[in-house]
């Protein structure tokens, strides 16, 4: 049996801890990086709180250690019919069952600004970008989890050496955090206003072009501009002949098997639970990770994958405000402290920590 996983997403590093091929089992991974960071651990390496290295994994030593083959490469296509990968380089890969875990990219209007996927990009640009931005205005899009913990990330780096930066989140949306409590939005609204945050609510980026075009007329100069906006999956993805959703995400049933296809699977980002779609957040393809291994080890035993899904409408959200606090939001519930931000922490350097040994 061939089993191609493309993308070293959170859910396929679980799959790569668990899994053991056999003699009648060939497993890849296709990756453009040998290396995966790790997106929890994002807001604090920003703050300056982890070295960056602290965030990423071999994804080569992972492979070796479970006897997978570590294929860098890029797809860029999907045959179906004849179960072959394309890659970018004109490589074709064939393969009996097919996962996806390749994350999500933020859609930007035009190609100014900086995107904050993939994570490796981003990282080797903030500087640059905040040198460009010094006594100006920084402005971040996006006012969802990652848009919020972003922009409070770079007030905490940017506090004792930049002080004159003027920071701004602008969102589409009414208000902050959209899907989370009055109480976590409150919470949420009272935390960028007291770190002087700029929040511009309910408006919509037309255009970037020096200045951001907001639906209404209103303009807003920058120095700086960061996308951290909803998400859409990579143009190859959305043009296979998979069933996707509307933004081009796989279509996947509870044991994560596509809809369309059974022989491919997907998880994290890549994936669209059809019974109860969930936000796309990292905490989600942590979660898939297991059951996802527990599928493809049965494949690769010749049962049938039996292990199912069963997400909770309540789960514990923690944002990372990048100075050791953090705000917890649970159903209705929420509250912030240092006590949530030592929790995250806790909750991300042992998930590594299980990759890392």
């Amino acid at each position: 049996m061939r089993l191609i996983l493309i993308g070293g997403g959170h859910a396929h590093v679980e799959v790569l801890r668990q899994l053991r091929p056999g003699s009648a089992s060939q497993v890849s991974l296709l990756s453009p990086d040998s290396q995966t960071a790790y997106s929890g651990m994002l807001p604090g390496v920003i703050a300056g709180r982890y070295r960056p290295e602290q965030m990423l994994l071999d994804l080569r030593h992972l492979c070796q250690a479970g006897g997978i083959r570590f294929l860098e490469g890029q797809a860029s296509a999907l045959d179906l019919d004849k179960k072959r990968v394309i890659c970018s380089d004109g490589r074709e890969l064939e393969f009996d069952y097919l996962s996806i875990n390749v994350g999500s990219i933020p859609p930007q209007p035009g190609t100014r600004g900086l995107a904050v996927k993939p994570v490796s990009r981003f990282l080797e640009q903030l500087d640059g970008l905040l040198k460009a931005s010094l006594g100006g205005d920084l402005v971040v899009v996006g006012g969802g989890p990652g848009g919020v913990e972003l922009v409070l990330s770079l007030r905490s780096r940017t506090r004792r050496h930049h002080p004159g930066l003027r920071l701004h989140l602008v969102t589409a949306s009414p208000d902050v955090l959209p899907g989370h409590s009055a109480m976590a939005r409150w919470l949420c609204r009272r935390a960028l206003q007291a770190r002087g945050v700029r929040v511009h609510l309910g408006a919509r980026v037309l255009e970037a072009d020096g200045q951001l075009q907001l639906q209404g007329g209103q303009s807003l100069a920058y120095q700086g501009l960061i996308w951290a906006t909803g998400a859409r999956a990579p143009a190859w993805l959305a043009k296979s002949p998979l069933v996707t959703d509307p933004q081009g995400f796989v279509c996947v049933t509870a044991d994560l098997q596509s809809i369309s296809h059974p022989f491919v699977f997907a998880a994290g980002d890549a994936a669209t639970l059809i019974e109860r779609p969930c936000p796309k957040a990292g905490v989600f393809a942590v979660r898939q990770g297991p059951i996802l291994a527990a599928n493809l080890r049965a494949l690769m035993g010749g049962d049938t994958p039996r292990r199912q899904l069963s997400p909770s409408r309540r789960y514990l959200s923690l944002l990372s405000y990048g100075d050791g606090t953090a705000l917890a939001s649970w159903g209705a519930l929420g509250v912030q402290g240092r006590f949530w931000g030592r929790l995250k922490d806790w909750i991300d350097l042992r998930w590594m920590k299980k990759y890392q040994t």
